[in-house]
């Protein structure tokens, strides 16, 4: 007859069992530490806004390079640091923006948003879709480590609004670096246009500037505030005369001045004068 196990040799077993529980939890903790740090993320918050930083930037360099190109003028956003957003139920985090604005000719809004899809990183797998019977159209691109490119236009938008954007993130230890990229020099169009409109001692030029992907950099140097003449548009078409001119509305003028793109815009109480340069 088999004897029931001693009291001594059950609290062995029961030693026994909590030490592999022990050891096993350790191996565990072990590897989620190490896939924390080399792992890719699987979900956004896995990564904070600091960390996602230079792949954002990376996205907006890659999209202002896209987007510049023959009949197309360029401005570039600042960079938005949106709060309040919930990376869950229990804890809040940021959301980091850019904005590329894109003026196009009228008619070819949709042979732009596809050149400028063809022309982003292959690995953004960029796609272009319309919708209403071809009055809308939106891109989405996949710039990796959950940045997302998104564009949503009507067939009569004469400037396409594309967004770079984080999703969610939480903040981290670090805070979030805004600083630009070290701009060139002011383009000489900028000091051309505010001179023919009367503001060569216009205010402070602000500076918004990106790194290229094949190097350099590229940006967008802007003065607000202009006062603006009563023939402002007519000076400017003297000045764009024998460039290629994307739009002369009643309310804003951009055309391309060799490689750089001029945009004038009127709010109605002065003029926003914009110079961009191209990767």
């Amino acid at each position: 007859m088999t004897q029931p196990d001693s009291p001594p040799r059950k609290r062995l077993r029961r030693w026994g069992l909590l030490w592999v529980a022990v050891v096993w939890g350790v191996v565990v903790a072990g590897l989620a530490a190490w896939g924390v740090w080399h792992e890719p993320a699987t979900v956004p918050e896995q990564r904070t806004v600091g960390q996602a930083l230079p792949a954002f930037r990376a996205a907006v360099g890659s999209l202002f390079a896209a987007a510049g190109g023959p009949g197309r003028a360029l401005v570039l956003g600042d960079l938005q640091v949106r709060s309040g957003c919930r990376v869950t139920p229990v804890r809040h985090g940021v959301a980091l923006t850019r904005e590329v604005t894109v003026y196009v000719r009228a008619g070819e809004q949709r042979a732009d948003i596809e050149a400028i899809a063809a022309a982003l990183p292959a690995g953004y797998q960029a796609q272009v879709t319309a919708g209403r019977g071809g009055t809308q159209f939106a891109l989405h691109a996949d710039a990796g480590s959950f940045i997302a490119v998104d564009l949503d236009a009507d067939v009569g938008d004469s400037a396409l609004t594309i967004e770079v954007s984080s999703g969610c993130r939480p903040v981290g230890g670090g805070g979030v670096d805004q600083a630009d990229p070290g701009a060139a020099p002011t383009p000489a169009a900028l000091e051309t246009v505010l001179t023919l409109l009367g503001a060569a001692d216009a205010p402070k030029v602000t500076t918004q500037a990106v790194d290229c992907p094949r190097g350099g950099t590229a940006g967008t140097w802007s003065v607000g505030g202009v006062k603006a003449p009563g023939d402002w548009r007519k000076r400017l078409g003297a000045v764009a005369s024998g460039s290629a001119v994307v739009r002369s509305d009643p309310t804003r003028w951009a055309y391309r001045a060799g490689g750089d793109s001029v945009v004038v815009v009127s709010d109605g109480t002065g003029l926003r004068v914009s110079v961009s340069t191209s990767c």
